[in-house]
């Protein structure tokens, strides 16, 4: 029967020293494969891959020649466009303009004609203010501080001393304005003299005889819907006694030429010492 034989220690070191060299190159191995199937599998997962395709010389050439030639041709339409726009613009500036002129025309129509409306408006409502609007004052005059003499005039109830410049309002207030009136007032001429007259309402004034005739007419109206004086006169008292001045309205019309009647007014015949 054979005996086994026993390994030296030199063949033991060389064994072990095998045995490691197999182990490292088979883990090696076994990573190289591992990692090429991580890569395979990181390649498979990638949506898009990208191929790079190289072209010829002569390819780039006629690819830049066509270009070219497309770029030149765009420059030439780009160019004609840009004219016809340019020439569009300048025929939408000059008919902007041009409808901008026709419409600052109508403006400065529109504006005249607003101008005009607005004076005829004016001229309109001044009349009608002037209609509405003339009212006539009352006349008041100042009593006298001191008297000639102690003789007394009565006239119209009122003491007058003789001597003094008395005066005579004339008041009225109608229902409505008047466009004319037309009166007379009567005094003694023993017992007055008379001296002058006027008028805040437009009235002519003229006295013969004793009696004062006084008349107006104005188409723009008299109003004496306030009461209003018709006009005033003054007298000298010439002697003592007592003495009345009388008026007589004979025509009154109103601004639609209709009469009015004295008996729808009020008349007041006032004396001042």
């Amino acid at each position: 029967m054979k005996q086994k034989r026993k390994f030296t220690g030199k063949e033991k070191a060389v064994l072990s020293a095998l045995l490691v060299a197999m182990i490292a190159v088979v883990a090696v191995g076994a990573f190289i494969i591992v990692n090429n199937v991580n890569e395979a599998n990181r390649l498979a997962t990638q949506p898009n891959t990208t191929v790079e395709i190289t072209l010829p010389e002569t390819t780039e050439n006629n690819t830049s020649k066509d270009s070219k030639e497309k770029k030149a041709k765009n420059k030439k339409k780009s160019g004609k466009k840009s004219s016809k726009t340019q020439s569009k613009k300048s025929s939408v500036s000059q008919s902007s303009r041009t409808s901008q002129s026709t419409i600052s025309k109508a403006q400065s129509t529109v504006s005249k004609s607003k101008t005009t409306s607005s004076k005829s408006q004016t001229v309109s409502k001044s009349k009608s203010q002037s209609q509405s609007s003339n009212k006539v004052p009352v006349h008041t005059p100042t009593e006298n501080n001191s008297h000639a003499t102690k003789k007394i005039l009565s006239v119209n109830g009122k003491e007058c001393h003789v001597g003094d410049t008395i005066t005579m309002t004339l008041n009225l207030k109608t229902p409505k304005v008047l466009v004319n009136y037309q009166g007379y007032t009567s005094f003694d001429e023993s017992k007055l003299k008379f001296i002058d007259s006027d008028s805040d309402s437009g009235a002519l004034v003229n006295c013969k005889d004793g009696i004062i005739y006084y008349n107006a007419s104005i188409l723009s109206g008299i109003d004496f819907t306030s009461t209003g004086t018709v006009y005033y006169a003054k007298f000298k008292v010439l002697s003592e006694g007592s003495t009345n001045i009388s008026n007589t309205f004979q025509v009154m019309t109103d601004m639609n030429d209709n009469a009015v009647s004295e008996s729808d007014c009020s008349v007041g015949l006032e004396i001042f010492d």
